[in-house]
């Protein structure tokens, strides 16, 4: 039997300045306060396709029966107000998982990978905390397109609380390409996810007639096939890269070495619409006048991820959030909007706590993953948020 404690396997809380105070002072804020998870839940068609990464894990910790029950347990027991899923399995998320998704009151956007592929990414949310205003599903692939000839998708909403209609939040996932080689591709996807974002807040933004320059935060998170501080991570949170002093290989910081040219640009044709800040041309511009997309890539979001990925507890070790018998790595990530300005009308977003990670060592002892507890070779990301028509001080995160 196993118990809802078990389901922390050593991971603790941990609580920025602002969430010390809202969870323990008794301080009264403004705003509305949400749990967002992100998690890769391992397609169990993608793990009988490589059951060599898990010759250590016990058979019937890999039956997709036994991880199923342990998903919706681990599911009911945090009990997030937005979950953001990678690797769902198209057939078991209908026969198996969208009927109790929605005992439990969640409302699911799911969109399944292209071409042959079983499997895909969703959001979902509590029906009766937030109220669906916008969505959109993202399929990456372009034929002809050498950067987007890959199968990968994502998910984007727009949600507004129920308690506080003047509120909006973005969030978006998604799975990029895992090919450590090909950064090319993973940053092409990542370039268009960013561009169909800004388009779903421009679109809310323009429907305020008295009001179209107000800010919406953002929540990206997902399986990014990169780690942290790599070329890709750092565009992510500093908002620009120059992608011609990369290679493919070095884009991800998933290989120790080095392999082929570097990137040339453009990196996407102007056929794609997609400028070079990550943003679509406008409908009017013909594509000739559309400048190529490169080198410099750049994006206005002012993303952060709600974990530090330094080696605080343990200098000598690293914190992981995917672990099987050829790998232990950090590759998910729930990126934030840190912006602290805005026009009035603008909503404001800052991180209370997140759910800290593990170690290889913490992770080997408790039996790698999947194991008896945990149903994925991932771990489930979580943080809790405040959204706010005020604006947070820096200090506050």
């Amino acid at each position: 039997m196993v118990e809802y404690s078990d389901f922390l396997c050593g991971r603790e809380w941990e609580f920025t300045d602002l969430g010390s105070r809202y969870f323990g002072a008794g301080q009264s804020f403004n705003g509305a306060e949400f749990s967002v998870m992100s998690y890769n839940i391992l397609a169990q068609n993608l793990l009988e396709d490589n059951k060599h990464l898990y010759q250590s894990v016990h058979p019937r910790s890999l039956e997709w029966n036994n991880r199923r029950y342990r998903l919706l347990l681990e599911l009911r027991f945090y009990n997030p107000h937005v979950v953001c899923m990678q690797e769902v399995h198209e057939a078991h998320l209908a026969e198996d998982l969208w009927e109790v998704f929605d005992s439990m009151g969640y409302h699911v956007v799911y969109q399944a990978r292209t071409g042959d592929k079983q499997d895909g990414c969703l959001i979902m949310f509590k029906a009766n905390y937030f109220k669906l205003i916008s969505e959109k599903k993202v399929r990456f692939f372009r034929k002809g397109v050498p950067s987007l000839d890959r199968d990968n998708v994502a998910v984007i909403v727009l949600l507004s609380p129920v308690s506080h209609p003047d509120l909006k939040v973005c969030i978006a996932t998604t799975h990029l390409l895992f090919n450590p080689r090909r950064g090319d591709v993973k940053l092409s996807q990542l370039c268009l996810l960013l561009a169909e974002m800004n388009s779903l807040i421009s679109s809310q933004s323009a429907a305020r007639s008295n009001n179209s320059n107000y800010s919406i935060p953002c929540i990206l998170c997902g399986d990014f096939n990169s780690k942290p501080f790599s070329p890709l991570y750092n565009f992510i949170t500093r908002g620009s890269i120059d992608y011609t002093k990369c290679t493919g290989s070095l884009v991800s910081g998933q290989e120790n070495r080095t392999y082929g040219n570097l990137l040339s640009a453009p990196l996407l044709p102007t056929s794609i619409g997609v400028q070079k800040d990550c943003t679509f041309a406008p409908p009017n511009i013909q594509l000739s006048q559309i400048a190529p997309i490169g080198p410099v890539l750049s994006h206005s979001l002012d993303l952060g991820s709600v974990h530090n990925h330094e080696p605080l507890r343990y200098p000598e070790a690293h914190e992981v959030t995917s672990y099987h018998d050829h790998s232990e790595e950090t590759l998910d990530y729930i990126f934030y909007s840190r912006k602290t300005t805005g026009k009035p009308g603008s909503s404001f977003l800052a991180p209370l706590c997140r759910l800290g990670l593990l170690t290889t060592d913490e992770l080997k002892s408790r039996g790698g993953l999947p194991n008896r507890v945990q149903p994925s070779d991932h771990l489930p990301l979580i943080a809790s948020f405040l959204l706010s028509s005020r604006a947070f001080p820096a200090n506050a995160k």
